[in-house]
């Protein structure tokens, strides 16, 4: 009885912190079908958009993603001076009248783009369950403080301009399921020991 009352016990915690988690924050999936890794989330809204940054085009460069939260209307400056804001991203931008903010340099967990050479911006919209569209990234057509955000919408820069659009960081799911299993059968070898 007390082993049945220990697994319905540890089931329905994970239960609710899977729902609370679920509530709170929408999983984002990249071009490979695994969560996107967001470094942190900044605002506060009904609507989610991706900022993702590149620091380079050769093997093993670093990239990350965060998240936006708004409401209304926003644009992929607002979404980067949030980011900012909120973090430890800095951004480097000159405004140009008439024309809005020109991004000099990312900067990340010691990381920065080449300041010698322009950052590409490529951009794309999610389906309604935030996957990263088959169709991959566009050249925006705008720059950042022209460029409306949706719900679902992802922003992308790489450096150097001309290389593409970034890579996406995601967590393989294997990974994390053997974590969550590992754990689980940690607990159950610790409750057989203290029985």
């Amino acid at each position: 009885m007390r082993k049945r009352c220990f697994y319905a016990g540890m089931i329905s915690v994970l239960l609710s912190l899977f729902l609370s988690t679920s509530v709170w924050a929408s999983t984002w999936y990249g071009p490979d079908g695994n969560p996107v890794k967001i470094e942190y989330w900044a605002g506060t809204g009904s609507n989610e958009a991706l900022l993702v940054i590149e620091f380079g085009e050769e093997e093993n460069t670093p990239e990350y993603a965060f998240g936006f939260r708004f409401d209304g209307t926003a644009t992929g400056w607002d979404m980067i001076s949030a980011v900012d804001e909120a973090g430890s991203l800095e951004v480097d931008a000159t405004y140009y009248s008439g024309m809005g903010y020109f991004i000099n340099n990312f900067y990340y967990d010691g990381h920065s783009g080449d300041a010698s050479t322009w950052w590409e911006y490529s951009v794309a919209e999610s389906d309604p369950d935030f996957h990263f569209p088959g169709s991959g990234w566009e050249g925006s057509s705008v720059g950042c403080s022209s460029r409306t955000l949706e719900n679902g919408s992802w922003d992308g820069w790489r450096n150097p301009y001309g290389s593409g659009g970034p890579e996406i960081p995601t967590v393989p799911i294997p990974a994390a399921v053997w974590l969550l299993g590992s754990g689980l059968l940690g607990l159950i070898g610790i409750r057989r020991k203290v029985s």
